[in-house]
């Protein structure tokens, strides 16, 4: 191929006119014909005719001028160091045309000319021109490049317009040579190759680089091989942030590209659409097209667009039937592309020169919006916008990620116009003092988080506003959730997702059993049906699969919540069944639990909440502490229990519990004393922690104390404590004097190995902390993160296990003997030493032969460091164990029946 180039190019050569000099004045009797002999320049409207030779000189044409081919043979040849300066201006372009035909009428079908050949080693640089009706389909003058032929590096070719050209190849342009011209900022239209290379043919060796061009309306003719728009043999193009749209080839693929033994090319941030089977690669890997969006065609790292311009899928562009190729707002190519690439150079600013906003989108065309930077936290300063461009008559955009946002109180008052979008991304937040919606808000969530928008006040009549909910499912499929609306709506919101998994609570429904409140919204088995998501009520839903539920076309939102009031059925005997509400959060921005207020004392009302985490756990919170991920924050949409135990009961959520909860935070972080346990499965966990606080009482403290949360959804592995009747998921307690024993009850769904461990053991000292099973009769400390591993059946397990809180110092071995009532013994008999890392015992008498006994070891301060309640001692036999790590020295407890031993040793170095 580089050959039949080289041949095209002596052929021009060969067929040059006789005359040595240039002649003629430019007029269409006397056109413009041959050789320079020094600068020229060209202006006005003026004719040639034959070929213009530009061999060491330069010519100029001037802005403005239109220069005109007086036959189809004319043409400009730029050889040796000649140099074609050819810069016209926004204002003042320069048309390069054909009038053949000499009627008067320039750049009809009909009027053809040759094309411009630069093969020269000087610089040439062609500008804010249009180049129109060239063709080169004759052995005459040539088969390539029906516009321009580029055979030299040292061209640039910007702001141009290439139309209507025709070639063999390279209707528009084609590159030849081993070599890489510039192209950028051009618009090539309604070119046609009869081969390959509508556009642009981009020959072997070749590597061009070619940015923010519109190239659409090409075509090719040949039937074995696409290129309709760009074809590459053996070259390395690269095409960066163009639009290369409707075009055509017979052939069966490659409709718009084709690139053959073409490795080292790439295509980057390119809209590739109009077309099917727009992509051909032979001998040429996929990974060479990169972050493009292309019509019908799936690359990794691309965009797949629908054939609709207008569907949310495709390009969205704003009228490419008259060619305006820019894209709208709500196009899937804003901000889609790459803002850096190695070894190639993004352009930072798009075909009509506007700088890139946010990620560079894809396509010749940047959408210009206002975009949150995040500098400080002023809305109204030009610094925290992307290039200064600040809401009011711009689409709006406040990304995830920024360091600060806008959420200084009050807020400013915004409009936000018809027609315009604003988007805040997941994670990211504001905070306005009025916000009036004539337009189009989005407030975005993913798996990663969710938006959140505190405004004093909202109207949206004029507009709309889409919340968006993510969802997600569990490992087997169908997975719970609480949830809340952002509004009353519909609730085919959920159910055109999910039909069936839908259900609410109420109280009032009780009769003998908590669970009687869950209500199927299709009214299945005689449950009460119900039509919408009502503000401010919670209700529990499953999804088979991840999802993100939007609630569409919204006129108005939840911007307060203030005072709900607490439902109470019970009366007469039982009543520890009643009082449940599912409530719902239905504020755009999070709660802070620990700011609302309630109506009655906590013996009335009961202050922590309840909810099901995204992976299932049941989750509570009271004063400062939560379990399985429960902090005094509830999200946006979040649905939550809490529980009255009387009539007349109400809680308030004031203005100022609402907040931007991007992040878990505890109350008096670190400060609380609490033991946090965790039961553990393979694939599931939950939690209950212990707390102590001097205002606690044994009984429950409404305000210290949270239940263990119910449910009708069942298979997940529950622990809880138990106390007077009730099971605690937090249960708080007075700072204990002895010895104290809490009960643990266990719920098992499936047969199999579990562990419990102490997962937090915070602000807790001067107290032993032991987990009992009294099945095996193992005991086990809880500092370390230690982990108690165990089998289990099916079922609930209660009296099994046990948490023990023991008060270290003398204290702690006074209990001990307070509890086994054993006289201590001087048996001379029990022989306890100290050898290197271990700690020897060894009975020799037969009193100790065969007996079953507990051994206990304490450090000099009385605290607990070894416990084995199921020793079996054997006359004779030394038994050795591992000493602690607790310092030097150690009092060892041996107890066997009515018999107990103590013994006083230093460890042994």
């Amino acid at each position: 191929m580089k050959k039949i180039v080289l041949l095209s190019v002596l052929a021009v050569i060969q067929f040059l006119p006789v005359t040595a000099q240039l002649q003629g004045d430019g007029s269409m009797g006397n056109p413009y014909k041959g050789t320079l002999q020094g600068a020229f320049t060209i202006s006005g409207t003026k004719y040639f005719s034959g070929i213009i030779i530009v061999n060491n000189e330069q010519l100029t044409i001037a802005p403005g001028t239109t220069l005109i081919a007086a036959t189809s043979t004319s043409g400009i040849l730029v050889t040796n160091t000649g140099q074609l300066n050819a810069q016209g201006n926004a204002t003042n372009r320069i048309l390069i045309t054909s009038d053949s035909d000499l009627d008067g009428i320039i750049g009809e079908p009909t009027d053809t000319w040759g094309n411009i050949t630069i093969i020269s080693s000087g610089v040439s640089n062609i500008s804010y021109c249009t180049i129109e009706n060239g063709r080169r389909l004759s052995a005459r003058i040539g088969y390539y490049g029906g516009g321009l032929y580029l055979g030299t590096s040292s061209v640039t070719v910007t702001s141009t317009t290439i139309r209507n050209c025709i070639a063999g190849y390279g209707g528009g342009i084609i590159v030849a040579g081993t070599t890489s011209p510039v192209i950028s900022g051009c618009i090539i239209t309604g070119n046609t190759a009869v081969e390959q290379g509508g556009a642009i043919y981009v020959a072997g060796g070749s590597s061009p680089v070619i940015t923010n061009t519109i190239i659409y309306n090409n075509s090719s003719h040949s039937t074995s091989r696409g290129g309709g728009s760009v074809a590459s043999i053996f070259s390395s193009p690269i095409i960066i942030n163009s639009t290369i749209v409707y075009s055509s080839s017979p052939a069966a693929d490659g409709k718009s590209i084709y690139l053959e033994n073409s490795p080292d090319a790439k295509i980057l941030n390119t809209i590739i659409w109009g077309s099917s089977d727009n992509i051909s690669l032979s001998g040429t890997p996929s990974s060479v097209i990169e972050y493009c969006a292309i019509e019908g065609t799936s690359l990794e790292g691309c965009l797949t667009l629908n054939s609709s311009n207008t569907d949310p899928q495709g390009p969205n562009f704003t009228d490419p039937e008259s060619g305006d190729f820019t894209i709208a707002f709500i196009s899937p190519c804003r901000d889609s592309g790459t803002d850096s690439y190695p070894g190639v150079t993004i352009p930072l600013t798009d075909y009509a020169g506007s700088r890139r906003i946010g990620q560079t989108d894809i396509g010749a065309y940047e959408i210009r919006y206002s975009r949150w930077m995040g500098r400080n936290t002023d809305w109204y300063r030009g610094l925290n916008w992307d290039w200064g461009v600040l809401p009011g008559t711009t689409n709006v955009i406040i990304p995830a990620g920024a360091a600060n946002y806008p959420t200084i109180a009050p807020g400013p008052s915004f409009t936000l116009n018809a027609g315009l979008i604003m988007i805040i991304e997941p994670g990211a937040r504001a905070t306005l003092s009025s916000l009036t919606n004539n337009g189009t808000l989005v407030l975005q969530a993913d798996a990663n988080g969710y938006a959140t928008l505190i405004t004093g006040s909202y109207s949206g009549a004029g507009g709309n506003a889409n919340i968006e909910h993510y969802l997600t499912s569990g490992p087997d499929g169908d997975w719970w959730h609480y949830i809340a609306s952002p509004a009353t709506v519909s609730k085919t919101v959920f159910t055109d997702i999910e039909p069936e998994m839908l259900v609410r609570y109420d109280e009032t429904k009780v009769v003998t059993d908590v669970s009687d409140g869950w209500q199927w919204h299709d009214g299945y088995s005689g449950t009460t049906p119900f039509s919408n998501l009502t503000v401010n009520e919670g209700y529990d839903v499953s999804v088979a699969e991840d999802v993100t539920m939007t609630y569409r076309n919204l006129k108005s939102l939840t911007t307060s919540i203030g005072r709900i009031d607490l439902p109470f059925s019970g009366s007469g005997g039982d009543t520890t069944i009643y009082g449940y509400s599912l409530l719902g959060n239905s504020l755009t921005c999070g709660i802070n639990w620990d700011l609302i207020t309630y109506s009655h004392d906590h013996k009335y009302i009961r202050h922590a909440y309840y909810l099901r985490t995204a992976s299932g756990e049941e989750a509570s919170y009271v004063n400062g502490v939560g379990t399985n991920g429960a902090t005094a924050h509830i999200a946006p949409l979040q649905g939550f229990f809490v529980r009255t135990r009387a009539t007349g009961t109400y809680i308030t959520i004031p203005d100022n519990a609402r907040e931007h909860n991007a992040a878990p935070r505890f109350k008096s972080a670190e400060q609380i004393p609490l033991i946090r346990l965790q039961l553990s499965s393979d694939t599931q966990t939950d939690e209950t922690v212990v707390r102590f606080d001097r205002e606690a009482t044994t009984g429950f403290d409404g305000f210290l104390d949270a239940s263990k949360p119910f449910s009708h959804v069942k298979g997940h592995i529950k622990i809880y404590s138990e106390a007077e009747g009730e099971n605690y998921s937090i249960n708080t307690m007075p700072w204990p004097s002895r010895k104290t024993s809490i009960p643990l009850t266990l719920e098992i769904h499936e047969a199999g190995t579990y562990k419990i461990r102490g997962i937090q053991y915070r602000t807790f000292t001067g107290y032993t902390v032991v987990l009992t099973d009294r099945l095996k009769g193992s005991r086990i400390s809880l500092e370390g993160k230690a982990a108690y591993s165990f089998t289990a059946a099916e079922g609930t397990i209660s009296g099994r296990f046990a948490l023990e809180i023991i008060p270290e110092g003398r204290k702690a071995i006074i209990a001990a003997s307070e509890e086994n009532k054993s006289e201590v013994t001087e048996d001379k008999s029990l022989k306890i030493y100290s050898a290197p890392g271990r700690i020897c015992i060894l009975p020799q008498g037969s009193g100790w032969d065969g007996n079953a006994g507990k051994i206990r070891m304490f450090d000099i301060t009385g605290r607990i460091v070894y416990i084995s309640d199921n020793e079996h001692l054997y006359a004779g036999e030394l038994m050795e164990i591992e000493a602690p790590n607790s310092g030097g020295l150690l009092i060892v407890e041996v107890v066997t029946g009515e018999k107990r031993y103590l013994e006083k040793i230093v460890l042994a170095k």
